[in-house]
């Protein structure tokens, strides 16, 4: 018998392609006694192989069957076999792609594997194609930036890993833009000059989005505060005809208007009556506006004119007096918000019912001498009228008693 000694130290030096600084590992060293002959059959190579993978450099033309067996067990042992087949390739990128140095031009598949196993691998790929382009950025979306001359393709698989790709990309073309917009309509900060038509994209998804466009036309301010009427701050200068769009759809929007014209007021008021409190000293016929569409918004006025308090009292008893209208026995359908959206103030459902009953609670109203008779349907009103505002309810019928 020979006692033999394999020394097996596996170092990376990447032949084809840029070298890699780190090793890739080295095989244990290993001390075995086996006569020379025992390698030569088939059931003894395999036993051999099984115990050591690297033992296949000792054998001469191995079969397609062991070199699997060894690859699979070792993956670092296809340096040893000459002319691997492809299968045997493939099994050994597939546990690891470092060892694609080992290949000599590796096929499209083959690398793509190697991609796929370990994506690092990418950086040292020559002229990759682009199929082995796409698996990588699939990988991990840092890849792209290894890539010279990215394909629109490339690109769009980009944006479609990373929601905000587009600020690697080098002069996206239009197409390329629309993908990134419609991933996320703040990506427009990254492109430059932006078309109407890609503005218009990010403006009629994400309002907001308005706030990275340097003079945006009158057709993007519509859009803007006709689907969002707060995105109306980030407008500089607005026009009176956009200031009146923002607060047609929601009076709110008038805090984010500067020194607002009585005009600006009065549709503000006249959309909800609450946004009193968000105009600096409103005049006596802004604040007669508010009462008269809503009592309650009394609350909200500061130092309200002795001829707006008289106004109030007066409507206060005409509210009072209609509730004593009623007849003893008599039933009436009555509208009552109980619950409400996340977003939405409590206050402001009980506001919804007080305008319409008289009573914020229909406990009131059963205090004020009514008797529940029955539930009718189910209610739902959004008190504001945009957004995801919410106010849930039951009709009731009431009988005076």
């Amino acid at each position: 018998m020979k006692k033999i000694v394999l020394v097996l130290v596996c170092l990376i030096s990447f032949g084809y392609a840029a070298s890699i600084s780190e090793e890739i590992g080295k095989c244990e060293k290993v001390e075995f006694d086996k006569p020379e002959e025992a390698l030569d059959s088939k059931s003894s190579q395999l036993k051999a192989v099984r115990y050591n993978a690297n033992i296949i450099k000792y054998i001469k033309n191995p079969s397609k069957r062991l070199q699997l067996v060894a690859v699979r067990q070792k993956p670092c042992s296809l340096q040893y076999i000459k002319n691997p087949s492809e299968k045997v390739k493939l099994a050994a990128v597939e546990k690891n792609a470092k060892l694609l140095q080992y290949i000599e031009d590796p096929s499209e598949k083959i690398q793509i594997a190697a991609v796929q196993q370990n994506v690092n691998i990418f950086k040292y790929i020559k002229n990759p194609t682009e199929k082995i382009q796409i698996a990588a950025v699939q990988q991990n979306v840092d890849m792209y930036k290894y890539i010279e001359n990215p394909t629109e393709k490339i690109q769009l698989v980009a944006i479609k890993q990373d929601l905000k790709a587009i600020q690697y990309i080098n002069n996206p073309s239009e197409k390329i833009q629309e993908a990134a917009i419609l991933k996320y309509a703040h990506n427009l900060k990254y492109i430059k000059n932006p078309s109407e038509k890609i503005q218009l994209l990010a403006i009629n998804d994400t309002p907001n989005a308005i706030v990275h466009i340097k003079n945006p036309s009158n057709k993007v301010q519509v859009l803007a505060v006709k689907t969002d009427a707060s995105s109306i701050v980030y407008i500089k200068n607005p026009s009176e005809k956009i200031q009146m769009l923002a607060v047609k759809n929601d009076g709110y929007s008038i805090q984010y208007i500067e020194n607002p014209s009585e005009k600006i007021q009065i549709a503000a008021i006249t959309n909800n009556p609450y946004s009193i409190n968000q105009i600096k000293n409103p005049s006596e016929k802004i604040q007669m506006l508010a009462i008269n569409n809503n009592l309650d918004s009394l609350r909200y006025i500061k130092n309200p004119t002795k001829k707006v308090q008289q106004k109030a009292n007066e409507l206060a008893i005409a509210q009072r007096e209609s509730q004593s209208r009623y007849k003893r026995g008599e039933q009436v359908v009555m509208k009552f918000y109980t619950s409400y959206s996340q977003n939405t103030r409590e206050v402001m459902c009980r506001e919804l019912n007080e305008e319409a009953t008289g009573y914020e609670v229909i406990e009131d109203a059963l205090a004020d001498n009514w008797n529940f008779i029955s539930n009718l349907t189910k209610i739902e009103i959004n008190p504001y009228g945009i957004g995801n505002y919410r106010c849930y309810g039951q009709k009731v019928i009431l009988e005076k008693r």
